[in-house]
């Protein structure tokens, strides 16, 4: 048989008790009775409340996603920490992401300098920051991550206006959400905020209206809201009940019920949306919830049923005259194939031995009875059918089996280290750190491959010649001067686009928004590299601008950075 491999999540949740907040991990299990332990990655933040490491999931290209909670109610210390004190960390908050954890280079010891700076384990980076208490998430077959989040309470602290402001103790319902990289989801943390992402100085609330170009509304909403609390989170993936549950959304809620959510065709939106929750499927709810392969829901336990897991067995009345697939497992692996496929469902004997193909190959030596067979996946791409036929007979799983680019964890290299225009990380250090010399200019987002990483005035055409870097700027050029302000780069050949807002004194009249897709990145755009000038009034104007990988702000989003400048009458 081939060889289990589970991997865990495990973390201590103090309540102020122990001296260390770095206490998460997330292990690997092996052996014929999972007895062999090894540490995966090691340092992760953890609140001294209720908040830890959470769930775990492995994507199509092998990479692992991991769900880490925050510190905070809603990005202001409260108590959500014992202390009351308790600022969210690096990678609190978040979903995480670590590449290659088979791979000889691996590296997800987690390190930080006296800042709290991601100073070492550079294989594990921030996937999607914004998130309270990540519990689950899903990696479903539309090639989609869907997770779950527990929105803020009442009397657990205060609501983040902007990194120094605060507001009254929000309450909110938990959410559904779709995790793509580099989105924000609106759960604030001062610290990346304070080093390369102005957008996590803001708390956004499920009805806000997101606007990209709007530091202060850049977010991502929820694509449901759901009853608290909401954490377990699995794909219902059989056939039973005439597949009408295939493809929708189960999530478990505490000491209370199971829900179905149906997604829209293009997986971007639910039916039950923002305005209701969506329906009730058994009562039989709980903490975490995951379907067997013959459409059973485990559940995990709590409160009065701590420490026991339960399930519900479909009841299907369905009858069946001809072969009928219900579900296939595992529903998907490498391209190379090689592996087991197990096939469940009805009269697959019907009219003489099955044959089974994945895609247009052959599954190779279906053997079993007439309700589970298995046979030898061959190799493919990409999302399959199965197709079992039986003498004249057949039936199809459409879609049911995906070919991923790799085997969990081996393919996909570790992620770089930071750029080379950010210096280097200082010497790593176990948490809680010692002190060291803190990095002069921190990386805009610990393993970016590409972002903004500064401001340059330029003069307008016909003249085009930087002036100077715009916050080494003190009276660089006389005032009226026609001038433009353009954003620098690294990784050049992944940024796609750039989105500039403007904060500007009243009075002002230049723009204050703007997408670039062309480079060079200019604010107030040009013609073929030909600066477009404007005259800057007095006062102070703060700019900032994102990038991302496609178009008109398209694709995953890169750094970002913010500065502030004065503009005076002094030089003329």
């Amino acid at each position: 048989a081939d060889e289990i491999v589970v991997y865990v999540s495990h973390s201590l949740l103090f309540h102020g008790e122990v001296p260390t907040s770095y206490n998460g991990k997330v292990g690997r299990l092996t052996g014929d009775n999972l007895e062999n332990y090894e540490n995966v990655v090691t340092g992760l933040p953890v609140s001294d409340h209720d908040h830890g490491v959470n769930g775990l999931e492995f994507g199509n290209d092998g990479e692992l996603y991991i769900q880490n909670g925050g510190n905070t109610n809603a990005g202001i210390p409260g108590k959500l920490s014992q202390s009351q004190m308790q600022e969210e960390d690096w990678f609190s908050a978040a979903t995480l992401v670590a590449r290659g954890v088979n791979s000889p280079s691996f590296d997800g010891d987690l390190q930080y300098n006296p800042e709290g700076l991601q100073a070492g384990g550079f294989s594990v980076s921030v996937f999607a920051p914004g998130f309270r208490n990540p519990y689950d998430l899903v990696m479903h077959s539309n090639g989609k991550l869907y997770g779950s989040d527990n929105g803020p309470n009442r009397n657990f602290g205060g609501e983040q206006e902007n990194c120094t402001s605060i507001k009254p103790d929000p309450f909110e319902a938990d959410e559904l959400n779709l995790i793509v990289g580099g989105n924000y989801y609106g759960h604030p943390n001062r610290l990346r905020a304070n080093h390369g992402d102005s957008r996590q100085c803001f708390y956004r609330r499920p009805s806000d209206v997101p606007n990209p170009l709007d530091v202060n509304k850049n977010f991502t909403q929820p694509i449901a809201k759901l009853p608290s609390s909401t954490n377990g989170i699995c794909e219902f993936q059989t056939e039973h009940f005439g597949g009408q549950l295939r493809g929708q959304l189960i999530v478990g809620q505490w000491q209370s019920s199971l829900r179905n959510i149906k997604l829209s065709a293009d997986g971007l939106t639910t039916v039950s949306g923002l305005n209701a929750f969506p329906p009730k499927l058994v009562d039989n709810g709980g903490l975490d919830v995951t379907q067997g392969p013959d459409g059973t829901l485990f559940v995990a336990g709590n409160g009065p049923t701590v420490n026991k897991i339960f399930y519900n067995k479909p009841l299907d009345t369905v009858t069946y005259s001809g072969p009928k697939i219900l579900s296939v497992f595992p529903r998907r692996g490498p391209r190379s194939g090689g592996s087991k496929l197990t096939i469940y469902g009805k009269n697959f004997f019907l009219n003489g031995p099955p044959t089974v193909k994945v895609g247009l190959n052959t599954c190779a030596n279906p053997v079993g009875t007439s309700t589970k067979i298995t046979c030898t996946l061959p190799a493919g791409a990409g999302k399959s059918d199965v197709v079992l036929t039986t003498g004249t007979e057949a039936d199809s799983l459409i879609g049911g089996y995906r070919y991923t680019n790799g085997l969990p964890g081996v393919t996909v290299p570790p992620t770089p280290k930071p750029p080379t225009f950010a210096p280097p990380p200082p010497t790593p250090v176990t948490p809680p750190p010692t002190p060291l010399p803190p990095s002069a200019a921190p990386p805009t987002l610990a393993g970016s491959q590409f972002g903004v990483s500064g401001f340059t005035f330029v003069y307008a055409a016909p003249n085009n010649r930087d002036i100077a870097d715009v916050g080494d700027c003190n009276n660089c050029f006389p005032f009226g001067t026609l001038v433009n302000i353009r954003a620098d780069v690294f990784g050049a050949e992944f940024v796609g686009s750039v989105g500039f807002t403007l904060r500007k004194p009243s009075g002002s009249t230049v723009a204050d928004s703007r997408i670039e897709n062309v480079a060079p990145y200019a604010m107030w755009g040009d013609n073929s590299g030909s600066y477009i000038g404007v005259r800057l009034t007095s006062g102070q104007y703060t700019i900032s601008a994102v990038a991302y990988e496609g178009p008109s702000l398209s694709g995953r989003l890169g750094g970002g950075n913010t500065k502030t400048f004065t503009i005076s009458t002094l030089r003329k």
